[in-house]
């Protein structure tokens, strides 16, 4: 056999499928959708119906969090519109012009739920709810949710309003990135500082997954009549973190107590590279002979199921310098991936540059092949502009990694 190929186009369809050998699986729950992720790689452990729309109800409040601390400061002041009294609950209860740091309305969002605080943000950020949901359908494009329509920045009862359990995934994922998200809604009671209404000011979270699991972190209920109980929930535990959505649950609580046991019982992450691995050395044109090391300054991890011994990956990089600017030692310069022999993304990292020197030239690395599992052969290939990199790493025992 020789080398084996896959478009870039192929490997990004793999990546979609699920990593589980049997979808079902041992796992019942009684929501209508589900699935639950690898939050490091966004692997698929497990799914039912992931591509069903549905309403999101107030699961719709991640990416408007996302969105806030994209676009202010947490210092930055807002002011509730003139008639926000009329905002259906949950809420604040915000008064018109009163006025709140993006701090404070994040907590009030994400731990009442409250729609009053989102209305605000949206009116904010765009000036109408109309634009903020050109906004959120911008971003959940950009996250590559292709069965998602926004329409308001609350998840209120509305029939242009849903998504699925697949996209809600990425949107948490991605929010789950940030730290000051991850911060606000592992927290479950806080007290907050605002302008007029100083009778209401302790905010306590609806997640109770909080207080009945010490390894839960998050992330945002839902609840509509139509929507029923919704819950995109996070855990971490044997070091690293997953992610589950469930819509329309008879009951949430066990659904999402279930989903977490099942991955964790069943799927280990394994070391693939420890940090300080050298990727690739990427060739600089407008310094001639110099090579800019590029290698990880954390572990490259892999999620694998329980019981799988000797584990082989393949690892990839995508990488792009600044244009005219110098490198600096450290600086991130991409991410490095590792994939597992079904084509199937399974772990990711920062990828940095262990040297310094001035680029002048972009360079892109992509994650577009792999090597058959019989032929232990590493190169850098150049190939119309795009720079490819793949190695085979195979695992001892699921711990450590060499260079084969």
């Amino acid at each position: 056999m020789g080398l084996k190929w896959l478009t870039a186009g192929s490997m990004i369809l793999a990546a979609t499928f699920s990593i589980a050998r049997d979808a079902s699986g041992p796992l019942s729950i009684s929501a209508r959708s589900g699935i639950i992720i690898d939050a490091n790689s966004g692997a698929v452990l497990w799914s039912k119906n992931p591509d069903l729309r549905s309403f999101p109800a107030s699961t719709t409040k991640i990416m408007t969090a996302m969105l806030l601390l994209q676009n202010r400061k947490l210092t930055d002041i807002m002011t509730a519109p003139n008639g926000i009294e009329k905002v259906p609950p949950s809420s604040m209860h915000l008064r018109s012009g009163e006025q709140l740091t993006v701090h404070d309305l994040l907590y009030a969002m994400l731990l009442r739920s409250a729609n009053d605080a989102a209305v605000t943000i949206a009116y904010d950020l765009a000036g109408s709810r109309q634009a903020f949901a050109n906004m959120m359908n911008q971003e959940a494009q950009k996250l590559g949710c292709t069965n998602t329509h926004f329409d308001n920045p609350n998840g209120l009862d509305d029939p242009d309003h849903w998504t699925t359990a697949a996209d809600m995934a990425k949107i948490a994922r991605a929010a789950m990135e940030i730290p000051f998200f991850r911060q606000v809604v592992s927290t479950v009671h806080y007290r907050i500082t605002r302008s007029i209404n100083q009778r209401d000011l302790w905010m306590t979270n609806l997640d109770k997954t909080l207080r009945l699991d010490p390894t839960a972190d998050g992330i945002k209920t839902g609840w509509t009549v139509p929507a029923g109980h919704c819950f995109v929930g996070s855990a971490t535990r044997d070091g690293f973190r997953v992610i589950t959505v469930e819509f329309h649950s008879n009951n949430w609580v066990a659904d999402n107590e279930a989903m977490m046991a099942w991955a964790f019982s069943n799927y280990k992450h394994v070391e693939v590279d420890p940090a300080g691995t050298k990727i690739a050395e990427i060739p600089i044109p407008a310094i001639k002979g110099f090579q800019l090391q590029a290698g990880i300054d954390a572990p490259l991890q892999a999620i694998t199921p329980k019981g799988s011994t000797n584990p082989t990956f393949t690892v990839t990089y995508k990488q792009e310098l600044p244009i005219n600017q110098t490198v600096d030692k450290g600086a991130v310069i991409g991410r490095a991936y590792a994939w597992n022999q079904q084509g199937i993304k399974v772990g990711e990292v920062s990828l940095i540059a262990l040297n310094s020197e001035p680029a002048t030239q972009p360079q892109l690395g992509s994650a577009s092949g792999r090597f058959s599992m019989r032929y232990p052969i590493g190169a850098l290939f150049i190939v119309g502009g795009v720079v490819l990199y793949r190695r085979k790493n195979r695992m001892r025992n699921g711990l450590g990694s060499f260079r084969i």
